[in-house]
């Protein structure tokens, strides 16, 4: 198994956290057989709750807590700026991230040097990194990692530490021959 390879594993194996064997690793020559050995270990369930969604209500919880914001005030949509729109925006972001009890995204750098929270713009936006940043936590509380999200996770690490196209990562695909790694 060469170098390129031994390091997808490894990230599969923190992202996923499953221990994954060299005799299974080099068992799994296409992109669909590791799929399948993920699957095997993780034994997905369908989500009680979608982490998205988890995470929008922690992060709507702590507005109201935190900040004081109306509930009727906070959908996905709207633009996170606004509701610390105020001069005292410092402290009440952070008694806001503090409330969320979430690793949260840094956009205070933006804040200060731009006096913009870009890319965070809405609320939505906001709450899909805080998914994506407390994975582990969120899944615990939506009930583990169901089949499409395995799959769609495991492209976007092939796509990442393989440099390769998405539409490349397939079932089918091949790590040495199609996705030449070597």
């Amino acid at each position: 198994m060469g170098l390129d390879l031994v390091e997808l594993v490894m990230r599969v194996e923190e992202e996923f956290s499953v221990e994954i064997s060299d005799a299974e690793a080099s068992k799994a020559t296409t992109v669909g057989a590791l799929h399948k050995l993920l699957v095997k270990k993780l034994d997905p369930a369908e989500p009680r709750t979608c982490m998205t969604s988890a995470a929008f209500y922690r992060t709507r919880k702590a507005l109201m807590e935190a900040v004081g914001v109306p509930r009727n005030s906070i959908r996905p949509f709207t633009p996170l700026g606004e509701l610390f729109a105020d001069a005292d925006r410092v402290s009440r972001w952070s008694a806001f991230r503090n409330a969320m009890k979430l690793q949260t995204p840094d956009i205070e750098t933006g804040w200060l040097l731009r006096g913009s929270i870009y890319p965070v713009g809405t609320v939505g936006d906001f709450a899909r990194r805080v998914a994506s940043l407390n994975d582990a936590e969120l899944r615990k509380q939506c009930g583990g990692w169901n089949e499409k999200e395995i799959w769609e996770n495991l492209r976007r690490i092939v796509v990442h530490e393989l440099g390769v196209e998405l539409d490349a990562v397939t079932k089918e695909a091949r790590f040495v021959e199609d996705l030449k790694v070597d």
